[in-house]
């Protein structure tokens, strides 16, 4: 199974009709993703959180603690979206979809 993972690392999902949390998965990375006293910041994080608020969902984050694990939680579907500096091998493509920039 691929998975879709763009260069801002942003996966648009359909919104669930239950309007479920947009689970992320996130690489703290600035200016990208990362904590500001203790509060996400960053562009990606601003992308998803207006993507999230306009589908009205809530933004649900889960911070990425075992690199080489984020492509397996995505085919796994125990994150929706993952927000990471990725680079593209040969390998990931056969796994993950990345968006075009």
């Amino acid at each position: 199974m691929k998975v879709l993972l763009l260069p801002l690392v942003l996966l648009f999902v359909p919104s669930p009709p239950e309007a479920e949390p947009l689970r992320v998965l996130a690489d703290e990375s600035a200016p990208f993703f990362y904590l500001d006293n203790d509060e996400p910041a960053g562009l990606e994080y601003e992308i998803l959180k207006y993507f999230a608020d306009a589908e009205g969902r809530e933004l649900e984050l889960h911070w990425l603690e075992d690199f080489p694990a984020f492509v397996s939680m995505l085919e796994r579907g125990e994150v929706d979206v993952a927000a990471a500096t990725l680079t593209i091998t040969p390998k990931r493509l056969e796994q993950i979809d990345f968006s075009e920039s």
